[in-house]
């Protein structure tokens, strides 16, 4: 345990590092699996700083994996997808923006997954489904489908119900995400609802290009129609 507790704090200081992007080939040099666990473990981290940061390196080390085993960055992602199961009597924090990542850096892991990341903000017709009710696990989910939209947007493409809905959502950070996505897709009908935004003063934080962004809904709202704009 004591050892545990001792790589965990060194993966924190890596990740608390004003230069951790260019340590984090330093943890696909460790034992793969045995990287994953301190990164799992900070996805509830009370430092956003570190929850986003350990978002990052948990897709890279999966690349990483995916690169020596296929199928052990398989398993990495289904763990993250029972963590969201009701019967694993865990609360998934993390999950979804995980998944994401891993997708985003790995296109054969996005093929296979992202039908599964979609479903977690498609409210179903009937009682089955995968649909997240609970607003910060639904926030997260709307941030790796812009995550992905952001390197494969065919692929997020089939989620455009889910991301109009989002515009409705009360919750201004979904709102947000679902802004920035239909910006990345750069979907022509969502124009007049974009510019509904414009003028929304509601601040939230996003974590783009690797850095937390404070930023208002109306930047986001221009933002996304001036990408949209320009075709």
């Amino acid at each position: 345990m004591a050892g545990f507790k001792a790589f965990k704090e060194s993966v924190r200081r890596l990740l608390l590092d004003p230069a951790w992007e260019d340590r984090l080939e330093e943890l696909t040099q460790l034992p793969l699996k045995k990287a994953l666990g301190p990164l799992f473990s900070f996805f509830c981290d009370a430092n956003p700083v570190i929850k986003w940061r350990a978002v990052t390196a948990f897709g890279t080390v999966v690349k990483a994996m995916a690169a020596q085993n296929m199928e052990a960055a398989r398993v990495a992602v289904r763990r993250l997808m029972w963590s969201l199961n009701e019967e694993s009597g865990a609360i998934g924090w993390g999950a979804p923006e995980a998944m994401a990542e891993c997708m985003a850096q790995n296109a054969a892991l996005a093929q296979e997954y992202h039908r599964m990341l979609i479903s977690y903000a498609q409210e179903p017709e009937g009682c089955d489904g995968n649909y997240l009710e609970h607003v910060p696990l639904l926030r997260g989910v709307y941030w790796g489908l812009a995550r992905l939209a952001e390197v494969n947007p065919k692929l997020v493409r089939k989620a455009m119900p889910a991301l109009w809905a989002g515009l409705d959502q009360d919750d201004p950070q979904i709102r947000g995400l679902a802004i920035w996505a239909l910006g990345l897709l750069g979907d022509q009908q969502a124009i007049n609802a974009l510019q509904a935004h414009r003028g929304d003063a509601r601040e939230i934080d996003v974590f783009r290009n690797r850095t937390l962004q404070r930023i208002t809904l109306d930047e986001l709202a221009r933002e996304a129609l001036q990408r949209i704009s320009a075709g």
